[in-house]
Order: C-alpha cells, then structure tokens, then sequence
C-alpha cells in the first residue's frame, strides 16, 4: 500500500512538474503542454488545416517539444481557442491610402522624450469649452484619421467638449520654434458630432468598447504639422495582443507644456488583470506600460507601432487608444484595441 502511494505521489509530482504556465498569442494565461492534449489547437493540427490564420496562430503558440511532438501554450479556457473566422477585415476609400498616412520625420524614432517639432502630426488636444465664459481647458488627446474625423476615447466625451487643436507642440507659445525651425500656427476646428462606441458605459469599471470618434465641421488642410495616422490593416491585429513588443505613446502627459513621446512595452491582458483585480479584461483591450506610459500619453491619446514600408520610411499605426490607468507612473496602462473596432470605424465614416 505504501508503495502504490509513494509511486501516485511521484508520478503527480512529476506531471505537476511538467505543467509550465505560458501566455497564449492574445497574452492570456495558459500551460505548455503537448499539442495532443490541447482540445483548442490538437484538431486544426491532427487535420493538417491550410487556413493561414490557423497555422499562424498554432505556430505562435509553440512553447517546447517532447520526443514525438510539440508543445503549444494552450489556453485554460474555450474563451481564448483559435478566433473563429467570422471577421472580415474592411478598409474605406474615406481612409488615406498607405502611401501618405503615419509619415513622421521624426529624427529620433527611439530615445529621448522630446519629439520633434512637426514628430506625430496627427495627435490632437481636446478642447473643452466654458460657454459662460468662454474659457479652454485642454484634457485628452485623440489621432487625426483622416481629413474630417479624429479617433480618441469615449470617456472623453463631456458635453463642453467643443473642438480640437492640431498642429501644437508647445501649449504655451502661440509661436512655436526648436531653433530656427518653426511650426505653423496651431488650428482649432470645431466638433461637428460625437460618436462614441454604441456598448460603451461610462459607468462600467472594466471600461469596455472605450473609443469614439469626432466629426469636424470642416475638412483639414494637411501640412508638415498636421497628418493622418494610418489604422491597422491586416486581420492580424485582430489577434495580437502585442505581447513583448515595443510600442510608443505620444502627447503633452500631465506636467509638460511640450509634446512628449515615450517607449513602452507590450504586456499580456493576464498581467494587467494582476493589477486591476476588481476588473475582467477582455481581447478588445491590450496592456502595455512602465513608469513612462500614461506620465507623457493621456486619455484618448494613441498607442502606436511603426513598420517599415517598402520604400523603407517609417510609418506609424494607432492600434491602441489609451483608456485607462490607475495612476501615471504605476503600470501597466490598458489600451482599447484599435483593430477590434475597424468594421465599426468604416461604418460610421461619412463625406
């Protein structure tokens, strides 16, 4: 008896051994363990499924080998399996074509925290408006679109929210100048109409489908100072969480006069729900963030990630907007997810 006992004992010891926790390819929690044993991923794999966007997912999920087959992280849940298909990647003729959005000359990509004086053209202040007084008060950021709309946060949207500045760098001067290089005046352009996210709740703590858009009375002229940033593209973003990657945030952050950058890095939705534990993160939000993330980008403000196009230029995507954190400075930060919103993007564009 007291040998069956010891060999049970050795042999739970050593499958609990065998179980090493991992993040699956949307940063949730799971265990490596031998594909066959996965119910989520051993059917798309024993098949031999052609579908690209299965193989990519079972190839980002490999974490090991045993002598006869491979690891993969697999999920604890039905709630993290392979997305089902059901996603239709769109793109707009409203949205500017890859050749002129997300074009920064920004000289420094990575390093400092100053950007350059005409670096991420597309950022926007909010504008709030006291319509006794007529005083602004700047709060939040967003992104330029294209010539008519500015993405940002729907916790943004406070009925004295009246317009938006773009083209600023520095909040004090009413000319801007790093040197002899100077920037034209900044442009104010009134808010035709406030879409935010039909599901959205302001009063939801996990603070779900926080995204919005702004409609501008009139189209803006683009200039070195003012752009568009170009949105995800490709149905990958549906899926990645950005886990490990380095992303950038932009803005004037809380104390600066001056326009900000900072790199941060991709975490997984498992972590920040270490952080936030009275909140359910889902895969329509992404972590990122260290002591520099929310400091320089505030509400509404873009989490962004450049390529190279095939010119070799560098081009910046918005694949995050910032929705919130618990304080600047304690991270991580969490981000509704651009990509997750594109079909509803293109759906409320208009002329």
């Amino acid at each position: 008896m007291l040998l069956k006992y010891t060999l049970v004992l050795a042999v739970l010891i050593h499958v609990t051994k065998a179980v090493v926790p991992c993040q699956t390819p949307n940063g949730e929690h799971g265990q490596c363990i031998p594909i066959n044993e996965c119910p989520w991923l051993y059917p798309h794999y024993e098949n031999g499924s052609t579908n690209g966007r299965i193989t990519e997912w079972i190839r980002r999920s490999h974490c090991g080998f045993t002598p006869t087959l491979p690891k993969v992280c697999c999920p604890l849940s039905s709630s993290d399996e392979v997305p089902e298909d059901t996603f239709t990647f769109v793109s707009s003729d409203l949205l500017p074509d890859k050749d002129s959005c997300g074009i920064s000359v920004d000289r420094k990509i990575l390093g400092g925290n100053r950007t350059d004086i005409d670096g991420f053209p597309w950022l926007v202040l909010l504008e709030y408006r006291d319509d006794v007084g007529g005083v602004v008060r700047l709060n939040g950021t967003g992104v330029l679109i294209n010539d008519r709309y500015v993405l940002t946060a729907a916790h943004c949207l406070k009925p004295d929210l009246k317009s938006v500045r773009l083209g600023e760098y520095n909040i004090t001067s009413d000319v801007d100048c790093i040197d002899t290089d100077c920037a034209l005046p900044h442009r104010s352009v009134k808010i035709e109409e406030k879409i935010p996210f039909e599901s959205y709740n302001s009063s939801d703590v996990s603070v779900y489908h926080d995204i919005a858009l702004l409609r501008l009375t009139d189209k803006v002229k683009y200039s070195d100072f003012i752009k568009p940033i170009c949105l995800p593209a490709t149905t990958d973003e549906i899926y990645s969480s950005h886990f490990g990657e380095n992303l950038t945030v932009a803005g004037w952050g809380q104390n600066s006069s001056i326009k900000l950058k900072a790199q941060i890095l991709g975490k997984s939705i498992y972590e920040c729900s270490l952080k936030y534990k009275n909140i359910k993160l889902d895969v329509g939000q992404l972590c990122a963030g260290d002591n520099k993330s929310t400091c320089v980008g505030e509400g509404g403000g873009p989490l962004m990630v450049y390529k190279r196009n095939e010119f070799d230029d560098v081009q910046w995507y918005s694949i995050g907007v910032v929705s919130f954190e618990r304080s600047c400075g304690v991270n991580p930060g969490v981000y509704t997810k651009v990509a997750k919103y594109m079909g509803w993007i293109v759906e409320n564009l208009k002329p």
